[in-house]
């Protein structure tokens, strides 16, 4: 079916969902495929009661996939990870926690992050934890190319992540 799944509770109704990734699905323009109840699974995709297709050639959507309730309402989120997007500048896509159904574009998701330069690869290195120890989801971001090849790490904090659009050049990264 795909080549990566991860197991979450999407929609908040206490019962586990599956998420697989399939980056080399329409001509390498990935996607993701969302089942709700793990009993709904049977052996195609094209079962799936949601699909989050790539749009851009060669993007391969779905690529580095992430589950975490960043927003604190009680639902996982879906943290998807496109770093070769934008001429390698990449992109992070999230979408909130809710029943998502049919076709679905990543410019509909409720959080898109994008890195500032070709060969950042942003969605690359992803990684969620309490890190400020304030009982939310946070989300770790690392650009190992940024800043002359040094590399740099941004933190997101859970809550915090209320604009619709994020560049790495915007005030609202925090370093």
């Amino acid at each position: 079916m795909g080549e990566f799944v991860i197991i979450g509770d999407l929609d908040g109704n206490g019962t586990d969902d599956l998420v697989i990734r399939v980056p080399g699905a329409n001509s390498n323009r990935g996607g993701v495929y969302i089942f709700y109840s793990l009993s709904s699974v049977n052996n195609s995709i094209l079962e799936a009661t949601a699909v989050i297709e790539g749009e851009e050639p060669n993007g391969g959507l779905g690529r580095f996939l992430w589950m975490a309730d960043l927003n604190g309402d009680g639902k996982e989120d879906l943290i998807i990870g496109v770093p070769r997007a934008n001429h390698n500048k990449g992109k992070i896509f999230i979408f909130y926690g809710r029943d998502m159904w049919g076709r679905i574009f990543p410019s509909f998701a409720d959080v898109t992050i994008e890195g500032k330069n070709e060969g950042d690869r942003v969605g690359q290195f992803l990684l969620t934890g309490d890190f400020n120890e304030d009982g939310k989801a946070d989300l770790a971001v690392g650009v190992p190319t940024a800043d002359s090849k040094d590399g740099e790490i941004y933190l997101f904090y859970g809550g915090e992540l209320r604009d619709t659009s994020i560049s790495f050049e915007s005030p609202a990264i925090q370093r």
